[in-house]
């Protein structure tokens, strides 16, 4: 516990010298806490300064952070007020910031974003068709080598969700809705043209494509520790690319006979 607080109050005295924080109260209450298996501490903390500044907790165990997890154990009720206090506050700057007008500069680079966005998400997928599209004229021939179908499918993946994350300002692009209505469809659309064009074991694209969204992940800075149930999230949003893949497949096997 000690240790915990002299790390605390260390992070927020790197912001300014007259920064000043301490814990002035703890739930479970005490100086020596003893914390049972995924018991919840909270940290009720004071702090002075003269500028915005941003103070956290992390837990460590043995010298090395762990993961932290919650329970469903009732706080105390400081902690509940402060969390309401918190939240009318946040609402309270996101009304006054969506009040202000936007300058021309930020109004070009939101316009510039969604632009960028739009030809990445859309025009990607369709020059695949439009690989699809020649190659049933006959007009187009591919290599087999795999690492093509790989590559595509990964960058593919890779591509829509950091387009989608950069857009929403989400860590994971699935957070927003555009991931479901415009993201899912994209590679959906990606997925049977590449499985159309090298269609032997073409369930390898779609894994393919769920690692590049996985690296999307780890760029957006999102915790490693969280990746094992983000990558069994991705395969369940993964079955309509699974689906594709079989269809484009089986199409291409089919004009081939």
């Amino acid at each position: 516990m000690r240790a915990l607080i002299l790390a605390l109050l260390l992070a927020a005295g790197t912001a300014q010298a007259d920064t000043r924080a301490a814990v002035i109260e703890t739930d479970p209450p005490g100086e020596a806490i003893t914390l049972g298996r995924d018991e919840v501490l909270w940290l009720r903390i004071a702090y002075v300064t003269d500028q915005p500044v941003r103070i956290w907790a992390r837990p460590y165990s043995g010298g090395k952070e762990v993961a932290a997890h919650s329970n469903p154990r009732t706080a105390a009720p400081w902690v509940q007020a402060l969390r309401l206090e918190t939240q009318a506050r946040s609402r309270a700057e996101r009304e006054a910031q969506a009040s202000e007008p936007a300058s021309a500069g930020a109004a070009t680079l939101t316009y510039g974003l969604m632009l960028l966005v739009a030809a990445v998400v859309i025009g990607v997928p369709a020059a695949l068709v439009w690989l699809v599209w020649k190659a049933a004229r006959g007009e187009l021939r591919v290599q087999g080598a795999d690492y093509v179908p790989y590559a595509a499918s990964a960058l593919c993946g890779l591509v829509v969700c950091l387009a989608i994350s950069l857009a929403t300002g989400r860590k994971e692009a699935w957070d927003s809705s555009l991931y479901f209505s415009v993201g899912i469809p994209a590679m959906v659309l990606a997925i049977f043209a590449i499985s159309y064009l090298f269609p032997r074991a073409a369930w390898r694209w779609t894994l393919s494509m769920a690692l590049g969204q996985s690296i999307a992940l780890l760029l957006g800075g999102n915790s490693l520790s969280l990746w094992p149930l983000a990558i069994l999230a991705m395969l369940l949003f993964s079955l309509p690319q699974f689906a594709s893949g079989y269809v484009g497949s089986w199409l291409s096997r089919r004009n081939a006979a």
